[in-house]
This record gives C-alpha cells, structure tokens and sequence, in this order.
C-alpha cells in the first residue's frame, strides 16, 4: 500500500458519521484514487494483520533478547510489528484516529499476550 491509500484511509477513519459520503468524494477526488482501490488499502489495515506471525516474531525476540526494555530490543519488536502488521505501521502517523488506535491497541494485546505464551512453552489453545 502506497502512502497515498493510507492517508486516504485515515482521512477516513477521522471524519465524523455524518459527513462520511461528503467525505469520501473529496479523498477520492483529492488524492486521484479509486473506491476500489481505497477498499482494499481498508482491508489490508484492518484484516491482513498477521497475528500468529508477529507473536511467533515477538517471542523469538524476546528469548533473544534476554535484557528487555533496551533500545536494541524494542527496536527488533518494532521491526516485527512493522512487518506483520499494516494496521501498527500506520500508529506512528500523526493523522491515526482514535478508532483506529483502539483497534491497534486491541491487536498489540492479542499479541503480546501470545507471544508471552509461546516464550513460556505454552500452548495458544484452539
């Protein structure tokens, strides 16, 4: 997803109910995209977010990384979220709304909590 498709999505995200159809003219019009296009940019943050995939990732850099809390280590966490998950690589913008930062809070829980598991030896249950 290119920088313009995310903008677009957070425009989105930040606009109010009501003003929701008014708004979505404007983006497409402003930024030369397509709905279809802005669709699958929505997808891809809010579904395509590899879960198993990052906790696997944050595990393995947690047994790696035995001193936790150190630049190094947060920085091979970031890497990982980064890589797994669209939805946490757009936080850092300053355009992220707060619908979407509480979906990202919701993913990094889920996250943690089983990478916490699986550096512990347990299992995830199914």
């Amino acid at each position: 997803m290119d920088a313009k498709h995310a903008k677009a999505v957070m425009d989105l995200f930040n606009c109010g109910c009501g003003d929701a159809r008014e708004r979505i003219a404007e983006i497409l019009e402003r930024d030369g995209v397509t709905a279809d296009s802005i669709v699958a940019a929505v997808n891809e943050i809010l579904y395509e977010n590899d879960v198993e995939g990052a906790a696997i990732g944050i595990a393995a850099v947690d047994l790696t990384y035995p001193e936790h809390g150190t630049e190094e280590h947060e920085q091979a966490r970031s890497r990982v979220l980064d890589c797994c998950c669209p939805l946490l690589r757009l936080q850092k913008e300053t355009e992220f709304s707060e619908a979407l930062e509480e979906r990202a809070e919701e993913l990094m829980d889920v996250i943690f909590d089983a990478a916490e598991r699986i550096a512990a030896g347990q299992t995830l249950g199914i």
